[in-house]
């Protein structure tokens, strides 16, 4: 009967409703307006637009894999293994799509020393568990640092460099001047400088903290995941 196919129609509507998070407004006015068919109808293309969305989402996963592989490559790095230090040190505080992200921006701002972005990470987590501020925001300011020389935005987390000093010691030790350095031994010398001076200075005080911040920063990336 009607009534039947009607009752059938409005269950897939309510399971399609469930599905797409919801119908909007416009689309409950649809339903109002031209009953069960109306609601099939709407709960259809919510379904639809639901579906090409998650195939959107997972080409945009291709295209920062596929980009993070060919730069990690281009600088004579295994990409497969990288990949897994990368996302190893960030121990599920970002999405991995975002670590891999800034770990291809590293790639290229980093030159010769992009080899050391696990290790700045983990640097990177010492910090912003010690301080409780943002990983993320943390790792961008210390791959700075290294990239530029930028001392001042080491300020913030306490860390007072003398770089003339280190420049100077570092070409004593090779037997030139300082200013012969190359900016990819100066980088060299500051992506040092940061894996020394952080252990130092962070490593005892990011152990004795309640680790409540990463456990909500974990849960807030798998809520995302999970979109």
């Amino acid at each position: 009967s009607f009534d039947e196919k009607g009752s059938g129609l409005n269950k897939l509507a309510e399971g399609t409703e469930a599905v797409s998070g919801g119908l909007t407004s416009m689309a409950q006015a649809a339903i109002r307006a031209t009953g069960p068919i109306g609601a099939a109808t709407a709960g259809v293309a919510a379904l639809a637009a639901a579906t090409f969305k998650m195939a959107l989402a997972g080409e945009q996963v291709n295209a920062v894999n596929l980009q993070f592989a060919n730069i990690a490559s281009s600088a004579g790095l295994a990409a497969d293994s990288f990949k897994q230090s990368i996302i190893g040190a960030t121990q599920g505080l970002i999405d991995d799509e975002d670590a891999l992200q800034i770990a291809t921006k590293g790639i290229i701002a980093l030159g010769d020393q992009a080899s050391k972005l696990p290790a700045i990470l983990d640097a990177s987590r010492s910090v912003s568990r010690g301080l409780g501020k943002d990983f993320k925001s943390t790792f961008e300011d210390l791959s700075s640092f290294v990239e530029n020389g930028n001392a001042r935005v080491l300020r913030q987390f306490g860390i007072v460099l003398d770089l003339d000093k280190a420049y100077a010691n570092a070409a004593k030790s090779i037997g030139v001047a300082s200013s012969a350095l190359t900016e990819q031994q100066k980088q060299q010398i500051r992506a040092n400088l940061i894996l020394d001076e952080v252990p130092k200075k962070f490593d005892a005080a990011s152990q004795s903290v309640t680790p409540l911040k990463d456990a909500f920063d974990r849960l807030k990336v798998s809520a995302s995941n999970s979109l």
